[in-house]
C-alpha cells in the first residue's frame, strides 16, 4: 500500500487549488438583486435542523454575510455567542432581526417550538422542513 501524503476531498480540485463552494451556494439561494432587507433562511425540523442550520449558517459566512443565528434557544452573531446566549425562541428571533450588524439570518426551529411559539417572523426567502 502507498503512503498518500495528499488525499482528495470534495472541496478540491487539485491538491494546493481550492474552489469556493459557498459564493454559488449563497447566490442560489438568495439572487442578487431580490427584494428583501435582509436574508432570511427558515429550517424546521425534528431531527437534524440544527446541523443544516449551522451549515447554511457557516456557508453563508464564508460568502462574506454577516450571520445571525437562532437555533433553539442558542444566538450566534456573525460567529460566537451573543451575551444573551440562552433565550426563549422567540426573544431569540427578535435579537437577531434586531442586530444592525446582521444581513443575512439562519433560524432552526424545532416543530415543538413552532407549535408553541411560532416562527417569529413574517416570511423567510429559502425554507426547509
Amino acid at each position: 500500500m502507498r503512503n498518500r501524503a495528499w488525499a482528495p476531498t470534495p472541496y478540491s480540485a487539485e491538491p494546493g487549488n481550492w474552489r469556493d463552494c459557498a459564493t454559488p451556494f449563497a447566490e442560489l439561494l438568495f439572487p442578487t438583486g431580490a427584494p428583501a432587507r435582509i436574508l432570511i433562511a427558515a429550517i424546521a425540523g425534528s431531527d437534524g435542523y440544527r446541523g443544516a442550520a449551522f451549515t447554511v449558517a457557516h456557508c453563508l459566512k464564508v460568502a462574506r454575510h454577516r450571520v445571525g443565528l437562532a437555533v433553539g434557544g442558542s444566538v450566534f452573531i456573525d460567529g460566537p455567542h451573543s451575551p444573551a446566549s440562552e433565550v426563549a425562541v422567540p426573544r431569540a428571533v427578535d435579537i437577531v432581526l434586531y442586530d444592525h450588524v446582521v444581513d443575512a439570518a439562519v433560524f432552526g426551529h424545532s416543530v415543538l417550538d413552532l407549535a408553541q411559539h411560532g416562527l417569529g417572523f413574517d416570511g423567510a426567502d429559502v425554507g426547509s422542513w
